[in-house]
């Protein structure tokens, strides 16, 4: 019998079977019996084997089976319980016997094992799952919608703020007279010397600050502010830019200063701080002051 026959043959025969009526014995049409073998030894043929109280198997191979130097085949292998808690009915499939490719039990309404023939729960995979919906750019959080639907989170932007209350004079001068509230800080008498205003920023490591907007007030007309994101280098002792620094401009009075920039935050290399500074020729004295600072990140 060519192979072509065989295929046609094997097909029909499971046709019939999922067709067939189990309600009460098979009495027409073609049947299997236990340990019976439908096809030759080599090429396409379906098995089916029995050991007593055991899984009855379906093995199947195509054309390309050869019992010598190709003898790879599929196992369907079904087992009913020896009760109706379905506990132990099970449907697996393996491949050259072994493997535990699927698994499917009766128990609580189905459940599936993927490289498990004792699925735990509904769904139970042993081994990396991969699913091209999620699929993106770096790592990500993975989380359920509303429906149960995974998906990757959004960035979704958070804020870091600083009031007036947070900042102090970055001096060990006692002498210095300066005031902050919730609504600003600033020096009550222009200090001797280069000194500034100085907040801690607390991020969270690996955060990505986004904008920057700090709210100021410049009552000198000749001279600007400058602020700074700045932080101090663990390693060299020293202090440096982490890539925002901006300056009031404009008319005098209460404003506000914008910045976009991408900054990652390392907690592990840097302590962070917000600062403000005179420029070269200003003095920081009542007509300065910072009211409020916005950090914008994402995670």
């Amino acid at each position: 019998m060519s192979y072509q026959n065989r295929i046609v043959l094997i097909l029909s025969t499971l046709l019939f079977l999922i067709a067939s009526d189990h309600s009460h014995a098979q009495d027409t049409g073609l049947r299997i019996d236990k340990n019976s073998v439908l096809g030759g030894l080599d090429g396409a043929q379906i098995l089916l084997f029995e050991n007593e109280n055991d899984y009855a198997r379906f093995r199947i191979t195509n054309s390309l089976f050869n019992s010598s130097t190709n003898n790879r085949f599929w196992d369907i292998a079904g087992k009913i319980g020896p009760d109706n808690t379905g506990l132990e009915d099970r449907l697996n499939f393996y491949l050259n016997g072994v493997g535990d490719i699927l698994s499917l039990r009766g128990v609580d309404n189905g459940r599936v094992g993927i490289g498990t023939i004792f699925p735990a729960t509904t769904l139970h995979v042993v081994g990396d799952i991969r699913a091209s919906s999620l699929a993106g750019t770096g790592d990500r959080k993975v989380v359920a919608d509303a429906n149960g639907t995974l998906k990757t989170e959004s960035a979704v932007p958070k804020y870091l703020t600083l009031s007036g209350a947070a900042f102090h004079p970055d001096s060990d001068n006692n002498s210095i007279s300066w005031i902050a509230y919730a609504a600003g800080a600033f020096f009550s008498s222009a200090p001797a010397g280069f000194t500034s205003m100085i907040a801690p920023v607390f991020l969270p490591h690996d955060a990505v600050v986004t904008n920057v907007t700090v709210y100021y007030t410049d009552n000198d007309a000749a001279n600007d502010v400058n602020f700074r994101l700045g932080r101090f280098i663990l390693a060299a002792n020293s202090f440096g830019s982490a890539g925002a620094d901006l300056s009031s401009s404009g008319s005098p009075g209460y404003s506000s200063v914008f910045l976009s920039t991408s900054i990652t935050i390392d907690n592990q290399l840097n302590a962070y701080y917000f600062v403000m500074y005179p420029n070269s020729s200003g003095t920081m004295d009542i007509d300065f002051q910072i009211n409020a600072v916005i950090i914008e990140y994402v995670e």
